[in-house]
């Protein structure tokens, strides 16, 4: 039968800081304090107990033991016959540790294409610096066609060239990037 809920209070109140107490101590501190914080203001934590099941060897009933008591014979709960507890398993083995990958040393290389948008950009802004030549009579066209015509000589530029990683190809977004987001090779 179960110890009532007092009784397991009362014996984590007496083991709590180590020392032992007497009942009518533990009744006074209780109904002064209250358990719980009694607990709380003892500071010392109770040592962690795990626990183990097993199955008593006539019966088939279920026990639950600490494990600090594998290996002993005790009264089976249920049939009150003297049961073996079997010995304590050793912990599993640790698995080893994961290989450290050191990512790839590789450099930023700068890189184009005549075949491509930025190729095409910088043809179309030729072809506004010719319509901005053609119309210079008139008063707005060869502003208008010469401001994009630079615009779009200076942004097909941009869009012609790029960075990309030398070990996988990958574009980069500037010069100053520390490491490859393709394929994580260090470039410093």
């Amino acid at each position: 039968m179960p110890a009532p809920r007092s009784a397991k209070r009362s014996a984590a109140l007496r083991t709590a800081n180590g020392k032992r107490f007497s009942p009518d101590v533990i009744q006074h501190l209780s109904t002064l304090y209250g358990a719980r914080r009694f607990m709380i203001e003892s500071r010392t934590p109770m040592p962690e107990t795990t626990y183990v099941k097993t199955e008593c060897q006539h019966c088939k009933g279920h026990i639950e033991y600490p494990s600090g008591l594998a290996g002993q014979p005790v009264e089976c709960p249920h049939c009150k016959q003297t049961t073996k507890l079997p010995p304590s398993m050793p912990p599993p083995p640790i698995p080893p540790p994961l290989p450290v990958i050191h990512p790839a040393r590789a450099r930023i290389e700068k890189a184009s294409s005549f075949a491509g948008v930025g190729c095409l950009l910088q043809g179309i802004g030729a072809v506004c610096f010719v319509f901005a030549i053609l119309t210079y009579k008139t008063a707005i066209f060869p502003i208008v066609f010469g401001i994009l015509g630079l615009w779009l000589l200076f942004y097909g530029s941009r869009k012609a060239s790029w960075y990309q990683c030398s070990a996988c190809g990958g574009k980069l977004s500037h010069a100053r990037v520390s490491v490859c987001p393709h394929c994580n090779a260090c470039f410093r």
